[in-house]
């Protein structure tokens, strides 16, 4: 089995698909009046095709690995992520430390992940 970065075998060479999950929330604060809103459906297509450009890279990358997309708008993007981890073998989120000193240094979707995912969790921290 081929060895990937740190002597660990790429998910690949295992067979282990990755699935890429972007989860967005439209006018959060207007709840169910989204629907009112002209243009939701062009707005879900260019997030979509916005994702699949940024997934892109990976596939080029790793050419042998099945990468699957899923782009969902939800209410709630903690509960789609945790519900996600139903069927993960481990889930990889970013994760931005705060830049005011009172409060958890994790956003609240982090903090959900991290106490209520069914899998381990690997957090990826952004500049």
């Amino acid at each position: 089995m081929g060895g990937g970065r740190g002597g660990c075998p790429q998910p690949a060479a295992k067979g282990v698909p990755l699935r890429v999950l972007s989860v967005w929330v439209l006018l959060e604060n207007v709840g169910s009046m989204v629907t009112m809103f002209d243009g939701v459906g062009r707005l879900a297509a260019d997030q979509a095709t916005e994702f699949a450009r940024l997934v892109e890279p990976v596939r080029q990358e790793f050419p042998d690995l099945k990468v699957t997309e899923h782009v969902v708008r939800a209410g709630s993007v903690s509960e789609v992520l945790v519900a996600a981890t139903a069927d993960a073998d481990a889930i990889l989120i970013g994760s931005r430390r705060r830049s005011h000193p009172v409060g958890s240094p994790l956003g609240h979707v982090t903090h959900a992940v991290l106490h209520h995912a069914h899998c381990p969790v690997v957090l990826i921290p952004h500049p």
